[in-house]
């Protein structure tokens, strides 16, 4: 064959001579490992029978997804694929629509809320062309080789604009740690919006999202040192010798970095030896590969970016959210990529498989990348997953079980298809079962292992071909990794070796070291972030740990399943010196480990085993137990998988751990299996915390409405005797005590602390001090002789309120002041708290306790109260007093509690009383208004009946009346003659008459007289209540 150029093309033509468009841009893609599956067999889309592409997606991907523990790749890993594919691919779209319908009322992307059932996702089919195959081929705008073509561009105006043309280096900009991209100030074609803010790069999806883009930077920066290096070495040469020299010696150590970090790990092996350029293998694109197998990534994508300090402690403002990051480069330009590397390094891979993180499916620009890859493989007409597993030398899937063995996984693409047959390559790539150790499923790794084999092979300037470079330089290519380029190019000071592999870090040591396990020891897991913890049983049975957490404070590992009835060791530095306490957490109720020896047990790590240190912002602990100490509190190790909790934070005592502080797993100790479970068991766990945190909403929403009715019906009766100031500020206080809820939740910190305190105190105070008020000015009114001169009005007790606020106010504040809020450091997840045997803590609990004692006191006096005055408000000072009476038992119960109760008992079970008191607390203002409201109600219409019966009560008549309806009664002697019986006619018309008038008579005296006590009875009624308001007026 013909000898190629020196330099690679940047379009990649003539790259081979003899077949000089092999490998070019807009090249067709080719159906290499299995035949097109149009439907028409020319253009048609793929499977025509199955279900849209979102309702697969809906069914097969919305699971969580689950750390790949077997790998134990890092973030950092897939990202690296996703650049990778930008390098060999950009696919071109046509303006044909094929878009995603929607199912009716599908509530995730492109809601359908009215159910019309006419909503979509939008999809534009691939641009190709007939060739001569007959059917359509899609078009590849970039070049196949692994060619950093996404770094140079394509030789075009946009590579000419990428460059400085001065010493062969690359344009690049400040920011605020160091240099970064270009910005796009010529607004040169880019995806996303038009925009200077935006980067530029060779590839316009550069800013598409955080990793591709610091991935990018790196390899922008690689080469502008190579350059700077070649001009020191070789002075006489000019910009394009340089530049080209620089690019030849960057791609190079960009495909070492593939074939010799990046694939044996995806692949779980290497490929074959590389022997030699093959000038008859075509480095085409498999359509196959590129639309299915190497999109895994959009799988193994965290929903969140960590973002870590150099002390691998998270930055103030806690992860990013990846759909807030798409196309939105502000963080770089605010902090630089140095924070998102470090967290890409330390934060692990999910895995590949069918499940599918949320910020995948609704955040990003397509929609949901699920149904836009399922949908790109009809468009392409990828042939399904069966056909497509049979051409890499697979068996063909008969059953669901074929596929994985997960039982879940069968279900789900049982429900998403008719049979085997019909599953799209995509999905069945990504469920199917995977070799041990790799990270994607078979079929996925025979086509990638494929494909890069051919690109590899086909390419005429892959690094490794004899002849290319010298041996001092292919001594460079071969040191240089992708840890090293983040080392040179960046501020990050302490890097693993391999930044693909997770959890590697420095043991004992400040400088950097790479280890899979520390020395002497047999297991490794690494449940969190950060977090690592080495284990050996020796042949005596005694457990020897060693545990690294990059947080740099403090870190446990425990035995059980949550917190109650936890065997726990924590580990911390106390006075310079590494301690591991042996500790337990006895029952439901307590929150917090404390020491064995607390409880009466024993401290049973073994002596002088405990060790350790905090260097290079990791704390690093070494102890060693007994696997069976003898204490009945400790876990007896067996050989057999048990349940374990981890935790770490950066506090310098155990305190609380946070978001991203806490794990589960289950691990056999003796054979060094572990599972990592996702429950959140360190703290309250994730159902209590939203339990809890649910309350307190909803009794905030509840305070709002109430409130709204108070201002609406404020004028109304009986809203206006209530008081509707008094019952404002009980309000308020109730909705300070129902935010002590919502804050319980959250990780406690010195302000959490102090806040909890104050609005659990004066939350408090308002509420019943308000209480109080009314109950006084009661007996002010139906005790005091002088009742009509003496006013208790609404000022007078919001006035008396104010007082006692100022005093929880100052001894709050005397609280803070004299001994500052902060975690507890002998009580982990919990601050100091208002019932510890401080003298100011006794002080609020003797003023809130002399509060409900006064106010039981002033209503058992009211209790003994009569009349029709006292009546009308009885049922408001009932529920006062009776709360009030309710809430000093509580009150008096919990004081029990604590001296009955070891002091370090109470204050372990303080947490849980303060939440229940402030559920209490914060609820009661509702039993009490709506209950009142109802009882007086209730008796107002019973007073009126009264009156009206005294009023009304039927007069006796000492006038005759009929005995009968109108027949007379007379004496024994009848008389017979038809005269008399005429007369006693007439009389009997006579006394009908007179009755009739008498009845109507009769009527109208009743009338009269309901009209009367009606009166009289709203006369009473107006007295009393202008009684009352001249004593709050």
């Amino acid at each position: 064959m013909a000898s190629p150029p020196r330099y690679r093309p940047m379009d990649g033509y003539n790259a081979n001579p003899d077949h000089p468009t092999w490998g070019t841009t807009l090249q067709p893609l080719e159906f290499v490992s299995a035949p097109q599956a149009y439907a028409d067999n020319v253009s048609g889309p793929a499977g025509p029978n199955r279900d849209n592409a979102r309702f697969i997606s809906d069914v097969v991907f919305t699971a969580p997804f689950q750390f790949n523990i077997n790998s134990g790749v890092s973030s950092l890993f897939s990202n690296y694929g996703q650049f990778l594919a930008s390098d060999m691919s950009m696919l071109v779209s046509s303006n044909h629509s094929f878009n995603i319908q929607v199912p009716r009322c599908d509530m995730g992307f492109g809601l359908d809320p009215n159910c019309t059932g006419t909503k979509t996702i939008p999809f534009t089919r691939h641009s190709a062309s007939n060739t001569s195959n007959g059917y359509l081929q899609g078009k590849n705008d970039a070049t196949a080789w692994l060619d950093l073509s996404n770094v140079y561009g394509l030789g075009d105006s946009r590579t000419a604009y990428l460059r400085t043309f001065t010493n062969g280096t690359m344009k690049t900009s400040q920011g605020p740690t160091g240099e970064l991209l270009p910005y796009n100030l010529d607004l040169l074609p880019n995806l996303g919006p038009s925009s200077t803010n935006l980067f530029l790069a060779g590839d316009p999806r550069c800013n598409l999202n955080l990793p591709l883009l610091a991935i990018q930077t790196l390899f922008v920066l690689e080469h502008n040192k190579r350059a700077a290096t070649l001009k020191q070495r070789n002075p006489t040469w000019d910009d394009e010798t340089l530049f080209q020299e620089a690019r030849r010696y960057t791609i190079a150590v960009h495909q070492k970095i593939t074939y010799f970090e990046y694939l044996p790990k995806l692949l779980s092996a290497g490929l074959d030896p590389y022997s030699g350029f093959k000038p008859d293998v075509s480095p085409a694109i498999d359509v196959a590969f590129i639309t299915a197998a190497f999109r895994y990534g959009h799988s193994s994508t965290n929903q969140l970016l960590y973002r870590l300090q150099e002390s691998r402690v998270p930055v103030p403002g806690g992860p990013l959210n990846l759909a807030d990051t798409i196309l939105n480069p502000q963080e770089f330009r605010d902090n630089g990529m140095e924070n998102v590397l470090r967290g890409l390094i330390l934060q692990p891979e999910p895995a590949a498989d069918a499940n599918m993180v949320d910020a995948m499916r609704t955040g990003t620009i397509n929609g949901d990348m699920a149904a836009v890859d399922i949908q790109r493989g009809r468009d392409r007409g990828v042939p399904d997953y069966n056909t497509v597993r049979v051409a890499v030398g697979l068996p063909r899937a008969t059953k669901w079980s074929d596929i994985s063995s997960i039982p879940d996984y069968q279900q789900r693409l049982a429900a998403a298809y008719q049979s085997v047959d019909d599953v799209d390559l995509y999905v069945g790539g990504l469920a199917e079962d995977r070799y041990p150790s790799a990270i994607t499923s078979q079929t996925f790794a025979g086509l990638i292992a494929a494909q890069f084999l051919r690109t590899r092979n086909a390419d005429p300037f892959f690094y490794q071909r004899p002849g290319l470079f010298s041996t001092d330089e292919m001594t460079e290519i071969q040191n240089r990794t992708l840890a090293n380029m983040i080392l040179d190019h960046t501020q990050v000071q302490w890097l693993p070796t391999d930044v693909f592999q997770l959890e590697q870090i420095p043991t004992g040591s400040s400088t950097a070291t790479t280890t899979t396990r520390a020395t002497g020891y047999t297991g490794l897991f690494s449940p969190l972030p950060g977090y690592s913890v080495s284990w050996a049983i020796s042949s005596d049975c005694v457990w020897s740990v060693q545990i690294v957490s990059t947080r740099g404070g403090w870190a446990g590992i425990g035995f059980g399943t949550q917190m109650a009835g936890a065997d726990i060791i924590l580990c911390y530095m106390d006075n310079g010196a590494m301690t591991c306490a042996d500790s337990w957490v006895p029952s439901p109720y307590e929150s917090m480990p404390l020491p064995d020896y607390y409880f009466g047990h024993s401290d049973d790590i073994a002596p002088g085993s405990v060790s350790g240190q905090i260097l290079g912002g990791a704390l690093t602990a070494r102890f060693s137990r007994k696997c069976n100490t003898g204490d009945s509190v400790d876990h007896i190790i067996t050989n057999a998988m048990a349940p374990m909790i981890f935790a770490h934070g950066p506090t310098a005592h155990p305190a609380q751990h946070g978001l991203f502080g806490r794990a589960q797993g289950t691990i056999n100790l003796f054979t060094n299996e572990a599972v990592l479970d996702g429950e959140d068991v360190f703290h309250l766990g994730s159902a209590s915390s939203s339990t809890f945190a649910a309350v307190g909403f909803i009794l905030l929403a509840l305070q709002v409405i109430t409130l709204l009715f108070v201002l609406v019906f404020r004028k109304t009766r009986h809203v206006f005797f209530q008081g509707p100031p008094l019952l404002i500020t009980m309000l308020l206080g109730s909705s300070m005590l129902s935010t002590t809820l919502v804050l319980t939740t959250l990780e406690q910190s010195a302000a959490v602390c102090a806040w909890r305190l104050f609005l659990s105190s004066t939350g408090f105070t308002l509420v019943f001090s308000i209480l109080l008020g009314k109950l006084y000015r009661y007996s002010k009114i139906f005790f005091n002789k002088s009742s009509l001169t003496v006013k208790v009005t609404n000022v007078h007790i919001l006035s008396a309120t104010l007082g006692m606020l100022t005093i929880d106010v100052l001894l709050c504040g005397i609280w803070v002041g004299v001994s500052p809020m902060d975690v507890v450091p002998a009580v982990p997840n919990t601050c100091p708290d208002s019932f510890t045997a401080s003298v100011i803590s006794w002080l609020l609990i003797v003023v809130k306790g002399g509060i409900l004692l006064t106010s039981a006191w002033l209503y058992r006096g009211l209790q003994t109260l009569e009349g029709r005055t006292a009546s009308m408000f009885k049922a408001d000072f009932d529920m006062a007093g009776q709360i009030c009476g309710f809430s000093l038992t509580f009150l008096g119960v919990m004081l029990l509690v604590s001296k009955v109760s070891a002091s370090t008992a109470f204050q372990r079970t303080i947490l849980l009383i303060q939440c229940l008191s402030s559920l209490f607390v914060a609820a009661v203002p509702y039993v009490w208004y709506m209950v009142a409201k109802a009882l007086t109600l209730k008796d107002d219409v019973n007073r009126k009946s009264r009156s009206v019966a005294e009023v009304t009560q039927p007069k006796k008549s000492h006038a005759a009346s009929p005995a009968g309806s109108g027949t007379f009664v007379f004496d024994d002697n009848p008389i017979s003659n038809v005269n008399t019986e005429k007369r006693l006619q007439i009389k009997y018309d006579d006394a009908q008459k007179a009755l009739t008038e008498f009845n109507l008579y009769a009527q109208l005296t009743e009338k009269a007289n309901e009209k009367f006590s009606k009166l009289k009875a709203e006369i009473l009624q107006m007295e009393a209540e202008a009684e009352f308001r001249n004593q709050i007026d």
